[in-house]
């Protein structure tokens, strides 16, 4: 999904800077010289003033027409906080990637001014104050009668055929028949794909399914390898709900007895650090 937004600013202790999303604060407050590179000599000392202050990461995102709910999905954030929509405050928010639902703040249909206010009072292990920001990230999602909310996606060879297999979890708004669309790509190519239609209640379903690739391309040790793209999609009356997509490799794992049960990845000798 491309990110839906614009025009976002880093304020805080009395300075604004323009912001990159993804980015981080350093190279906000790097690019409008409010700090000095901290690479360099002893700036990243001089700069740790940052570090006792409270920041917030203010902008506008688009919001997708005609949902009936929708979900603000941060990838790789860093830091830890509160987050406003439109001014109101929406709940707290944690690290890494996460998404909350702002359908009861976003009284726009267009766009919603989002804010992230991070905590100067971060977690043990936490990294310097300056690294805050959003690695990955932010976007909105609408969705009218389902969700996917968890997903796991996993491959591995069986008797010369690939068996993929997606887990997922299912959060219905809205009883009825889906349909449930599983497909296995590779570098564009679709290898494999199923379809079923499936009857929910509104509660939370747990579903696992499993697709048969006939020729699948094996994973090599050491190599770069293109991952096998898993995607599952559901569809209510014909139209998509949501859909998401896991990564996964087939490989055939096996130990020979001899030497001291030596792994072997897809018939090839592998070896184990840190084992």
């Amino acid at each position: 999904m491309p990110e839906q937004t614009e025009a976002f600013v880093w304020r805080g202790a009395g300075f604004e800077a323009p912001a990159q999303v993804p980015g981080c604060l350093s190279a906000a407050l790097c690019a409008a010289k409010i700090i000095e590179p901290p690479q360099t000599g002893l700036n990243a000392l001089r700069g740790e003033w940052t570090a006792g202050r409270e920041w917030a990461l203010y902008g506008r995102i688009s919001l997708p027409a005609e949902s009936e709910r929708v979900f603000l999905r941060a990838r790789g954030v860093r830091g830890e906080g509160t987050l406003f929509v439109n001014g109101a405050d929406a709940g707290r928010f944690g690290q890494g990637d996460w998404e909350k639902e702002i359908t009861a703040f976003a009284d726009n249909d267009k766009s919603a001014e989002i804010s992230l206010r991070f905590s100067a009072h971060l977690a043990e292990g936490t990294p310097r104050r300056s690294l805050i920001g959003v690695y990955g990230g932010l976007s909105a999602q609408g969705v009218n009668e389902l969700k996917i909310t968890d997903c796991y996606a996993c491959a591995a060879m069986q008797d010369g055929c690939g068996l993929a297999e997606f887990r997922a979890m299912l959060a219905p708004y809205v009883p009825g028949r889906y349909a449930l669309r599983l497909a296995a790509v590779y570098e564009g190519e679709v290898l494999a794909c199923e379809e079923e239609t499936l009857t929910l209640r509104c509660a939370p379903t747990e579903i696992v399914r499993r697709v048969i690739v006939p020729v699948p391309q094996s994973w090599r040790p050491g190599e770069e390898n293109a991952p096998v793209l898993l995607r599952l999609t559901v569809l209510r009356a014909g139209l998509v709900c949501d859909d998401r997509v896991g990564k996964a490799g087939f490989r055939e794992v096996e130990f020979a007895a001899s030497p001291a049960m030596q792994p072997y990845v897809n018939g090839q000798r592998v070896f184990l650090r840190g084992a």
